[in-house]
């Protein structure tokens, strides 16, 4: 009897210790993936597989690890105040499905993490999956890429679109450049993550997607700048970042992509009709926000006067996740959601002070960043993965925790 339970306590640590964090990953891009031909052949829709292994890895966790840290109420305080962009939505359409969306696999996205991510072998192979994602991606876009008709010479996965296919592809720059410069490691296996950096930098630029792009810059500076793992090698790090950015800039321009053009056309101050629409309808929506205290419903962005001109559908948001959030739920749940990314930076900043954690902490920049820029609240699963993640972490360099990731 005794022995029957040890198997099926082993069977559980194995669910939530590899195929949970790694079903995590990619259930965050499982969206663009899917629709690449590449994994047409799957006989189940990839989405619904990795969420249903997460669940699944999420209640063995629960089963076999015990309770998680008391930060996971804050997930679902949010989650509360988000139903407040129920009142006033038309609950039709794109609104219907946001909310589905939101309450399904991006609540999945913002708890999961409290029990997939709760020990160091855990985000450990949720780091490499991301790795691995942005590898397979890469390679399809430099063997076999697709083209965006909108952008001459831009490079993509085939089947998704350019930030979906450079938020895959930047998300292994951020991880292989932040371990590059701060693992104890032989000179060749930091060469070889430099190198595989460099690469899957390279494809972000050929795909022209400017937010990823700076967002990138963006996490590597906050860690080197902020992240007390660099306190001694601040000036390793500057040079091992510049040095591979820099080449894989340099090599993009050579190339001849227009990816490539379209990033530094827009650094040199060159404005296409994709900034200027965003920029008015980031306008819009700040402009709305004060004459809706309690929120215009999820989805209703579109019905401000004028913006269906700007959308085939009813699919249309802010491309800032605050604002939108401010905006269809309403003011107190945007503070809330302000509060919550900014303590979260800073909780994360603090306790970056090991490879891992200086990782988590990029790629919660990397992910926040974007989404100011792109992208509605279910389009940002990647962030709200990690920012439930930086509050494990923080909550385990303050306290001990046991073999089993259980903080006693």
């Amino acid at each position: 009897m005794a022995s029957n339970r040890q198997g099926e306590r082993s069977k559980r640590r194995y669910l939530d210790g590899w195929f949970g964090p790694a079903a995590l990953a990619v259930l965050v891009f499982a969206g663009p993936l899917k629709s690449s031909p590449a994994l047409t052949w799957l006989p189940v829709d990839l989405t619904l597989a990795a969420g249903s292994i997460v669940a699944l890895a999420a209640i063995a966790s629960r089963l076999n690890r015990g309770h998680t840290v008391s930060a996971v109420a804050i997930p679902l305080v949010l989650l509360a105040l988000f139903l407040l962009g129920i009142f006033g939505s038309s609950l039709d359409g794109y609104s219907l499905s946001k909310i589905v969306a939101l309450y399904t696999l991006t609540f999945l996205a913002m708890l999961a993490p409290f029990y997939v991510l709760r020990t160091a072998p855990q985000r450990r192979v949720f780091i490499t999956a991301l790795v691995a994602i942005a590898i397979f991606v890469g390679i399809l876009t430099i063997a076999a890429p697709s083209q965006d008709i909108a952008y001459a010479g831009v490079r993509l996965l085939e089947g998704s679109n350019t930030i979906s296919t450079a938020q895959m592809l930047s998300a292994g720059v951020v991880v292989c450049l932040v371990l590059a410069a701060s693992l104890k490691i032989h000179p060749s296996s930091r060469l070889i993550l430099a190198v595989l950096g460099g690469v899957l930098a390279f494809s972000a630029l050929g795909t022209g997607s400017r937010g990823p792009f700076f967002a990138i810059g963006l996490a590597l500076f906050g860690v080197i700048v902020m992240s007390p793992m660099f306190s001694k090698l601040r000036g390793r790090a500057i040079a091992t970042a510049f040095v591979v950015t820099s080449v894989a800039a340099f090599f993009a321009v050579r190339g001849g992509g227009g990816g490539a053009a379209r990033i530094f056309g827009f650094i040199s101050g060159q404005e296409d009709n994709s900034v200027r629409v965003r920029q008015y309808l980031l306008g819009q929506a700040v402009e709305n926000i004060g004459a809706s205290p309690a929120g215009i419903g999820w989805g209703n962005f579109i019905q401000i006067a004028g913006l269906w001109r700007y959308v085939e559908g009813d699919r249309l948001y802010p491309h800032n996740v605050v604002v939108e959030i401010f905006l269809e739920a309403g003011w107190l749940a945007g503070f809330a959601v302000l509060v919550y990314l900014v303590w979260t930076l800073v909780r994360a900043a603090k306790s970056s002070a090991t490879p891992m954690s200086a990782v988590i902490f990029g790629l919660t920049i990397f992910s926040v960043f974007n989404a100011m820029v792109s992208g509605d609240i279910n389009d940002n699963r990647l962030m709200w993965v990690l920012l439930s993640c930086a509050w494990i972490v923080n909550a385990q360099e303050s306290k001990p925790v046991n073999d089993y990731g259980v903080i006693p």
